[in-house]
């Protein structure tokens, strides 16, 4: 839902359904009532409330370009993102590319469904040859309009990833269609081959890479399906970038003979920028295993990208589908959890996993892409943790794309990785030079009724007490005090507003220690903003 954008509420374990009435309580509603639902706060109100909605402030957009400034170079925001829509709404909102294309999605379409039914279920060569036709026709125009959508943009994508279970008919549906007396000739053999593929830990059974070694092909149409798409963008003048994941991998001769699929195929196309060491190959890491032998998995692998909903999930021994309702509550209100494992990650067992596959994987390759495209790269906390480990990039809904940006920019500049005065932020010097173009004798300060200020620098200090940045962490944040000025910009400025507080822009409160803009200073800040424009 969150992906999709729409506000949700997850885990309501009181909600009872009942035919067509539901019971909160002792509240009752039925088929045709209204709600209003908070996404963000769970509550669920009867009734349609009036809403309203908001419009970004302009310094928002300011502030996200600042926290690119900070990752760029380092670490890259991508979006999950199956379709055209998704790829298009996150690129919009600043991501670099997609983490996580997840082609099942595709294949779950109502059209394309079918399909797949047929070529699992098929138990002779040429129906499921046909079968594969077919999907590989869709998938190129489903990968078509995704690359392009994210045009010279890193697109990863993951090959085909859920259980055999989330394709095939409910078996216990036709069970008792059968016990009526409902099915044909046809259906029974669909019973019959649900029966046989039944599992019964369909999660951690036929899924995945394994899927790719029973039923030989899949991949391998997936990939030509993939290379088609590419080059027919190609031909229009556009420039794909492809990076292709095989998922749930768990030992490094499973990926060895994976990869060969993937690179048998691109050979076999021969397209010049779509060869074998032009296209990147790599691993999801979302098993404890996967996590504990990256370092064999890495001579495999161009780049590992960590699954953290499926590596929490496999960690805990938790199905995310039946504990977060009950369970994953009673154990926060007892303080056994401090936090869900599935909104915030767990760095003592999860995030250790994860920096045991970050380290090992770098030992044996230095230059390898290490990437999470769980959704918790979208929670500052949790990116904070994973920034630190040294990924290269973070992946999430487009929706939580700008939650990230800022999150990744503040992790890198708290953890050292990226010197704030090493920044540039774009900002034009004070009096419209840069401290080094000014002349060795500047001139005298005007008076200070002009509302203009004139500062000299002896470092680089000069960048982060730009007259810009000054006021713009005071306009943002509102009263700041000194130590308000180090969290944002990494350096005690206060000497430095002094000369603001002296032109009238800036009024200082002695006894609480804080500043704050003054209309003056108001002013002065929209003409710096303008003169960037």
């Amino acid at each position: 839902a969150r992906g999709w954008g729409i506000p949700a509420v997850v885990g309501a374990a009181e909600v009872q359904l009942e035919r067509d009435t539901v019971r909160i309580g002792d509240a009752v509603l039925r088929a045709g009532d209204e709600i209003t639902i908070d996404g963000s706060t769970g509550d669920v109100y009867e009734g349609a409330l009036r809403i309203a909605g908001s419009e970004a402030p302009p310094e928002l957009s300011t502030l996200l370009d600042w926290a690119d400034a900070v990752s760029t170079g380092h670490v890259e925001v991508r979006a999950n993102a199956d379709t055209e829509g998704d790829a298009s709404h996150g690129r919009r909102l600043g991501a670099r590319g997609i983490g996580l294309c997840r082609t099942e999605h595709m294949f779950l379409a109502a059209d394309r469904l079918p399909i797949v039914r047929r070529f699992i279920l098929s138990d002779d060569e040429i129906t499921e040859a046909a079968a594969l036709a077919e999907l590989e026709e869709a998938q190129t125009a489903d990968f078509e309009t995704v690359l392009e959508a994210m045009d010279s943009l890193p697109v990863t994508v993951r090959l085909l990833d859920p259980p055999l279970h989330e394709f095939l008919p409910d078996m216990l549906d036709l069970v008792a269609r059968e016990a009526r007396g409902e099915l044909d000739a046809d259906g029974q053999v669909e019973l019959a081959a649900v029966r046989r593929l039944h599992e019964a830990n369909p999660m951690i059974g036929t899924r995945g890479v394994r899927l790719g070694v029973v039923r030989s092909g899949l991949y391998e149409m997936q990939v030509r399906a993939l290379c088609t798409a590419a080059a027919n963008l190609f031909q229009r003048g556009l420039h794909p970038k492809v990076e292709i994941m095989i998922p749930l991998v768990v030992d490094a001769e499973e990926l060895r003979i994976a990869r060969s699929w993937v690179t048998g195929v691109l050979d076999e196309i021969g397209h010049p920028e779509l060869a074998s060491n032009v296209v990147t190959v790599g691993a999801m890491i979302e098993t404890p295993r996967a996590a504990l032998t990256a370092k064999a998995l890495a001579e495999h692998a161009d780049f590992f990208s960590f699954g953290t909903n499926d590596l929490t999930q496999m960690t805990f021994a938790f199905s995310r589908d039946d504990v977060e309702a009950r369970l994953l509550p009673a154990y926060q209100a007892i303080g056994i959890l401090p936090a869900n494992p599935f909104a915030e990650l767990d760095q003592e067992g999860v995030g250790e996993l994860v920096r045991i596959g970050c380290e090992a994987a770098r030992a044996a390759k230095p230059k390898i892409k290490l990437g999470v495209c769980g959704e918790h790269a979208g929670d500052p906390a949790s990116a904070d943790f994973l920034v630190r480990l040294g990924v290269d990039s973070v992946s999430c809904s487009p929706f939580r794309v700008p939650l990230a940006r800022l999150g990744v920019a503040q992790a890198l500049l708290s953890s050292g990785r990226v010197d704030v005065a090493d920044v540039d932020f774009g900002l034009p010097a004070i009096g419209g030079e840069s401290p080094a173009a000014q002349p060795a004798e500047p001139a005298a300060a005007p008076p200070a009724s002009t509302a203009t200020v004139t500062m000299s620098f002896e470092s680089s200090e000069a960048l982060v007490a730009d007259e810009a940045l000054l006021l713009h962490v005071m306009k943002v944040r509102g009263y700041v005090t000194s130590e308000g000025f180090v969290e944002s910009i990494g350096t005690d400025c206060t000497t430095l507003l002094t000369p603001l507080v002296e032109a009238g822009m800036v009024r200082f409160i002695e006894k609480r220690g804080m500043y704050g803009l003054l209309p003056p200073g108001q002013e002065r800040h929209q003409q710096l903003l303008a003169s960037i424009a």
